[in-house]
């Protein structure tokens, strides 16, 4: 994309006293938008199949997906219909009334998680619930438009700690994500009266969002998150208020002197040598914030400060592709074994990458993607849906509570906040989305890879497209078109950096390459397919602890460790309980890779288990690294076989290696305890 000249300076902040009324810069129409590479389909365009689709089935019916409401109450308090805050009661019992935002949060992503998975995996009981919630919500929308969780007394206020925006932002991605699915006019108009309110009360010559003294480290800043919202309005209207308001938001973000977050200012971005150091999900979600607002002005400082956090982002990421969040980064060393990231971080890393995808066309960030999903994500979850770690880590030698009670599996994490949980619910949902998208000369993209279909016109013809595919078990994906009527158009196919000599084929078709992409090219009909063959080598690759670890295709390998569960509180609802882990008596994990095997893979080969049930993959290992390695606490050399770490199996996990004649062989044979943060974060 070529890049415009810069959009208007930041002018000097105003305030009026001590409480931030007078907006900090102004609105300004877009100079020169850029033109993204791809455009997002509505949601419900690209469906689920195979085990994507199995395992959002069992999460809504027998995870807690589906049963949040009963686990949590803080999920369940209707804050935004009768459980409003008002000055005589406050929605959350830590808080006073003006900063009771927390179930707000906790309920709208839930929802909106719980909206998307309810029609993506088609349970039909889901789908009815969602429809009575929206209408509810629909039904107490106030006349001039307000949906939030404040009562006309408190909302829109100017204390650094209200979560006015960010509330809005978590239940509003969930309605217009119900309008998406369903089409239904009204809910449309329903977001848009409620995002015009809020629109109507900042900006110039009204109030500042985030220049307010003793900002807050919580809602306040979340609230920049309602750009999300601005943005796929824009994309769904064409209305340019939406876009211009996100931008303003932003300045006004850069805009503050506050010492809270300011790792995603621009002023702070320009400097390549400044640290990260804020709350981890914070960092990574206005991460798409930035890349919105380059978007929509063409600014090259926002270009250029994007481009320096990813080279900064890269400095915090493990080996499975999550970024350290301990609640905060504070310029830690990305350490398998004592950096813990948490999954809230994991969810919107994924989802700015999934933006950065949909905008740059950049394909190394789809590979990030499938690698934060099928790794970090899959890593830190109960393959059955029951619970997941709030804080874990890539070696994982024990889960014991460590990070100030953070670090067990659990279906609420109701002690800590419930926050990470329903932020589970929506990743899934977010990938699925992200699967497929637009050309724009309105072919489709194929840029996340797994079992999906997709259905949407091109070129004004009706097409489906089925992709049959175990991906990522598998290296080979069929993809089926079936156009109501014969339809000439092109298929971009994302090639991942891991395969260095992919394989496309299609009958009749063209096949070119152009850049990270193949692009086939046909006039199709049905039943004419394209097959993909990916080569996934073995592969090492290096850690900042001195160790290295093997990835093969998206997928990162570990040493399962032996471990025995402890339950450590049940709830009310059968089966759902907090677990932490702990090795069995005698389990060894203080291995070292070979260095006499072949440089690369080490000497280890590929294997699969037929017997395996792929429909719940991550249930068992249906695909395994079988080799040797050195036993470093007898010097032998021993048989292993490494499983996917996402795998329930590795509860317990090693994922990093010395190797045998490593200075670092004393790195990993203990799990040092980590300095637990002090700060809640949220």
């Amino acid at each position: 994309s070529v890049i415009s000249r810069p959009s208007i300076t930041l002018v000097a902040i105003l305030l009026v006293g001590t409480t931030g009324l007078i907006a900090a810069v102004p609105v300004a129409s877009a100079q020169s938008p850029v033109k993204p590479s791809f455009s997002s389909l509505k949601l419900g365009e690209v469906m689920p199949s195979g085990w994507l689709k199995a395992q959002m089935e069992r999460d809504i019916t027998e995870g807690f997906a589906g049963h949040l409401k009963e686990l949590a109450p803080e999920v369940g308090s209707d804050i935004f219909g009768s459980g409003r805050n008002t000055p005589e009661k406050a929605n959350f019992a830590k808080a006073n009334a003006e900063e009771a935002w927390w179930n707000g949060e906790s309920e709208g992503n839930w929802r909106t998680g719980y909206i998307m998975m309810a029609y993506l995996s088609g349970d039909a009981h889901a789908r009815q619930e969602t429809d009575a919630y929206v209408q509810h919500i629909l039904e107490t929308q106030d006349s001039d438009g307000y949906i939030g969780v404040y009562g006309p007394q408190l909302r829109y206020s100017t204390s650094p700690r209200n979560g006015e925006l960010w509330t809005q932002a978590c239940i509003l991605r969930g309605i217009l994500a119900y309008y998406e699915l369903t089409g239904k006019p009204e809910v449309l108009h329903a977001v848009e009266r409620a995002v015009q309110c809020s629109m109507s009360m900042y900006g110039p010559g009204k109030m500042t969002i985030f220049c307010i003294p003793g900002e807050g480290v919580g809602g306040i800043l979340h609230g920049l998150l309602f750009t999300d919202v601005l943005e796929r309005l824009f994309d769904l209207t064409g209305n340019p208020a939406y876009r211009d308001f996100g931008v303003w938001m932003y300045k006004d973000f850069c805009a503050s002197t506050e010492p809270h977050s300011y790792d995603m200012r621009v002023s702070s971005l320009l400097d390549l040598h400044k640290p990260w150091v804020d709350h981890g999900p914070h960092t990574y979600e206005f991460l798409r914030c930035l890349l919105g607002a380059y978007y929509s002005t063409g600014d090259p400082e926002y270009h250029q400060a994007y481009e320096n956090a990813l080279v900064k982002l890269h400095r915090y990421q493990l080996p499975s592709g999550a970024g350290i969040a301990m609640e905060s980064i504070d310029a830690r060393r990305p350490d398998p074994t004592q950096a813990y990231y948490e999954y809230c971080a994991i969810k919107e890393l994924l989802a700015s990458l999934v933006s950065g995808l949909q905008k740059t066309g950049a394909g190394d960030l789809g590979d990030s993607v499938e690698k934060i999903l099928f790794n970090a994500a899959e890593g830190a979850r109960s393959a059955n849906g029951m619970g997941i770690a709030y804080c874990t880590r890539d070696n994982r030698y024990a889960v014991d509570g460590a990070v100030l009670g953070r670090d067990k599996f659990s279906p609420a994490h109701s002690d800590i906040a419930v926050c990470c949980n329903p932020n589970a619910v929506q990743i899934f949902p977010l990938y699925v989305r992200g699967m497929w998208m637009r050309t724009p000369d309105d072919g489709l993209a194929a840029l996340l890879y797994g079992p999906s279909s997709v259905e949407t016109k091109v070129k004004g013809v009706n097409v489906r497209v089925d992709e049959n595919t175990n991906y990522p078990f598998s290296s080979e994906v069929s993809m089926v078109l079936s156009p109501q009527e014969p339809a000439e158009f092109s298929l971009m196919l994302r090639n991942p950096n891991w395969s260095k000599s992919t394989k496309v084929t299609c009958q009749g078709g063209t096949v070119t390459r152009k850049g990270n992409y193949f692009i086939v090219h046909k006039r199709w009909t049905k039943g004419d397919q394209v097959k993909i063959e990916f080569n996934e080598p073995i592969v090492e690759l290096s850690a900042s602890n001195c160790e290295l670890y093997l990835q093969r295709g998206p997928l990162v390998y570990a040493l399962r460790i032996p471990a025995k569960a402890l339950s450590l509180k049940k709830y009310k609802v059968p089966g759902f309980e907090d677990l932490g882990y702990f090795p069995v008596p005698g389990a060894d994990w203080f291995y070292a890779l070979d260095p006499a095997q072949n440089k690369g893979d080490y000497g280890f080969t590929f294997q699969t288990d037929k017997s395996a049930n792929l429909l719940y993959p991550f249930d068992a290992a249906p695909v395994e690294l079988e080799g040797r390695m050195i036993n470093l606490n007898t010097g032998k050399s021993e048989t292993v076989s490494l499983i996917p770490m996402g795998s329930s199996l590795a509860s317990l996990r090693r994922v990093t290696f010395p190797l045998g004649s490593s200075p670092c062989l004393q790195v990993g044979l203990k799990s040092p305890a980590p300095k637990n943060s002090e700060k809640t974060g949220r």
